[in-house]
């Protein structure tokens, strides 16, 4: 129980300040995954850090990639990692593709809601062709993302989602 009050405390704390700047501070993410080994040790003992280890490592095989393909940010990997620190194995297994659900989902609403459906599918398409035609290559900068564009999912509320009905459902 302490452990999942924790851990909502420390996503709402993610979310905004994702939101408020488009990034996840790393102070703020080493903070949550030194308080969820704490609390695992606590709880569970040296099995408890095991198990943490597990869970923050299975988020970055992953979701990695789409990191390095311009598709997801840093701070959002590294936010599942530190849930899987807090869940475990387990648990990270059902949230991350929970939190991709959940996500595409709003990604749809926006594109429908903003009229860039056509323009994202081509924008896709492009790259599709990009890539076919050898190498891997950014899908799109975002070393700069700007607060308001209409495409932007901040994918922190997504992954709090997640882990809201992993601890409902579970």
């Amino acid at each position: 129980m302490l452990k999942m009050m924790t851990l909502l405390l420390f996503m709402a704390t993610a979310v905004a300040k994702d939101r408020e700047t488009c990034r996840i501070p790393n102070e703020l993410l080493a903070a949550g995954a030194v308080n969820g080994c704490l609390l695992r040790f606590y709880e569970e003992g040296w099995p408890g850090i095991a198990d943490a280890a597990a869970g923050a490592v299975i988020p970055m095989f992953l979701c990695g990639w789409l990191f390095v393909l311009s598709m997801l940010g840093a701070g959002d990997v590294k936010l599942l990692m530190t849930v899987g620190i807090y869940l475990g194995p387990s648990q990270i297994w059902r949230v991350v593709p929970v939190s991709f659900l959940i996500g595409a989902g709003m990604a749809v609403v926006r594109l429908v809601g903003f009229h860039l459906t056509a323009e994202r599918a081509v924008y896709f398409w492009n790259y599709f062709r990009r890539v076919s035609g050898g190498g891997l290559k950014s899908y799109m900068d975002m070393t700069e993302p700007e607060q308001g564009e209409p495409w932007l999912i901040h994918f922190s509320v997504p992954i709090m989602l997640a882990v809201i009905y992993e601890g409902i459902f579970t």
